[in-house]
């Protein structure tokens, strides 16, 4: 009779047993505001890290590392815009708008997941949120997979949007083009005011945008208490925020960047110029110098110098 042994019988029954019981590290949260995402997104803070699109070696992808060291990490054949990051990958829009992808972080593994015109990519508890914008379809918000796959449509005609605490706050053309929240299924749509915003953002514990009813001021929109303010008459365009400051374009002064503060008591003026396409991170605010043919530059936010 031929003997039986059970030693690979235990060892894949150890080992069943060890994977399932193993805990797996949740995906490291999506690095991604509105702001920045709506500024072009073609700066990104990863760890201490800055990935940037460069202007001079056209169609690229850079790394600068905490001690300042640049790497080149891609000669993608096109643009690294709307950057989002999530569990070691980059999501990013090839264009302005353009089709979405990921890369890996070292610049080894890149992966199409979008074959649409896209605009305002936003990732949100590991999926993807985004605008069409195709001619035929432009407005269209949908949700997908991180792979892309499994896309639901969330909302026929929408500007700028932005997520915030489970919800969706979104500019709604279809409907008059005014202020609405839905659920991130696309139930549950509630009209909030009749502002035409742009620049929809959150920070705070507050929705932040211009309102194109009323001369492009600036307003806030508490989400909690419901009640909504006026902070700044100036035109108000670009808008980005960090938890201390409001961040503008100030229209009404020839395009400088401005700062206010939450309750608008405090407001500076940070650079005198014609600028753009303000993308802020821990340390610095990166624009767009439209008076010096649209180079991208740098204001250091604890110095106060570019």
């Amino acid at each position: 009779m031929k003997k039986v042994t059970l030693l690979p019988v235990i060892l894949v029954v150890l080992l069943t047993l060890f994977g399932c019981s193993r805990k797996t590290e949740p995906p490291k949260e999506a690095l991604s505001s509105a702001g920045n995402i709506q500024n072009g997104g073609y700066v990104i803070e990863i760890d201490g890290e800055y990935y940037y699109d460069s202007q001079e070696d056209d169609c690229s992808l850079y790394k600068v590392s905490a001690e300042g060291k640049e790497t080149k990490m891609t000669g993608g054949g096109h643009r690294f815009y709307e950057m989002n990051y999530c569990d070691g990958y980059i999501y990013y829009v090839s264009g302005a708008p353009g089709k979405v992808h990921k890369i890996s972080v070292d610049g080894r593994f890149s992966k199409k997941l979008v074959n649409q015109r896209v605009g305002n990519l936003l990732l949100y508890e590991n999926r993807l949120y985004y605008r069409l914008s195709e001619d035929d379809d432009w407005g269209k918000l949908y949700s997908a997979k991180l792979s892309g796959k499994n896309r639901t449509l969330l909302a026929q005609k929408v500007l700028e949007f932005c997520i915030y605490d489970g919800r969706i706050y979104y500019c709604d053309i279809e409907n008059e083009s005014a202020l609405y929240s839905m659920k991130l299924d696309g139930t549950d749509k509630v009209k909030i005011n009749d502002s035409y915003t742009m620049g929809l953002i959150t920070e705070n514990g507050m929705l932040i945008y211009s309102d194109k009813n009323r001369e492009d001021n600036l307003f806030l929109y508490d989400i909690e208490r419901k009640v909504e303010k006026c902070i700044s008459e100036d035109k108000c365009w670009n808008l980005n925020s960090n938890n201390d400051w409001i961040f503008y374009r100030n229209q009404s002064e020839k395009g400088s960047l401005y700062c206010i503060s939450f309750d608008g008591r405090e407001k500076h003026k940070l650079i005198e110029g014609n600028i753009s396409h303000i993308v802020v991170t821990t340390d610095y605010i990166f624009y767009r110098d439209i008076g010096d043919k649209s180079k991208i530059k740098k204001y250091d936010l604890k110095t106060g110098l570019e």
